[in-house]
């Protein structure tokens, strides 16, 4: 069994311990490239070895295990246990933004990266990409059907939920009732994780880009 460190106390305290992960590498991370809801490539090698490691790591811990339905983080959820796909878990849409290198993007689109930094709720990404106001909608829509899914009692004392870098960031702005625009200071590494507790009314947040039990 695994020791839970910071989870265990979540536990402890009645509440649900959950991880909030970001899927492995793939080859447009590698490359510096925008990757939403509308590209959906595999896991690369590096993306393939994070996940096995997240996997052994989390290895011994019961619990349920939720995925975006996008490939990357069906791949890496895989190995955690038996997968259950929540569609509204999916990446932000990024529009004409999909698929470009991250200077000449931000160099093409200049004016709307300054209005997003500025406040990204309402401004929607150029070619019919969404708002962050959307999808933190979206996000949490699916986090209450997660919840949902939980029950009252008994409820499982660990949730896993695969996810991507935006939709989670927003989510836990949502969450936390913080400004979208504040979405930086929840950002991830490839296959790590925001630590959260659920109570059965609310959320909090545990931990920041960590790396599984300790």
């Amino acid at each position: 069994m695994a020791k839970l460190g910071p989870w265990q106390r979540i536990i402890d305290h009645g509440g649900v311990a959950v991880l909030l992960i970001r899927h492995g590498q793939t080859a447009l991370n590698a490359e510096g490239r925008f990757c939403g809801a509308r590209s959906d490539p595999p896991l690369d090698a590096r993306g393939r070895e994070q996940a096995a490691a997240l996997a052994e790591r989390l290895a011994g811990v019961s619990g349920r295990v939720f995925s975006s339905p996008q490939l990357r983080a069906r791949e890496t959820a895989a190995g955690l246990g038996a997968v259950e796909i929540l569609a509204d878990l999916r990446e932000l849409d990024q529009g004409a933004l999909e698929g470009r290198r991250f200077g000449p993007a931000l160099a093409e689109h200049a004016e709307f990266f300054s209005a997003w930094k500025r406040d990204p709720s309402e401004v929607a990404i150029p070619g019919g990409g969404e708002t962050m106001a959307a999808l933190a909608e979206r996000v949490a829509g699916a986090m209450a059907e997660l919840v949902a899914a939980l029950g009252s009692e008994p409820r499982p004392q660990t949730v896993a939920v695969v996810g991507h870098q935006m939709a989670q960031a927003a989510f836990l702005c949502r969450a936390l009732a913080r400004p979208l625009r504040d979405w930086p200071q929840f950002e991830l590494g490839n296959a790590s994780a925001n630590l959260l507790a659920w109570d059965g009314r609310s959320w909090s947040l545990h931990a920041r880009n960590v790396r599984g039990p300790d």
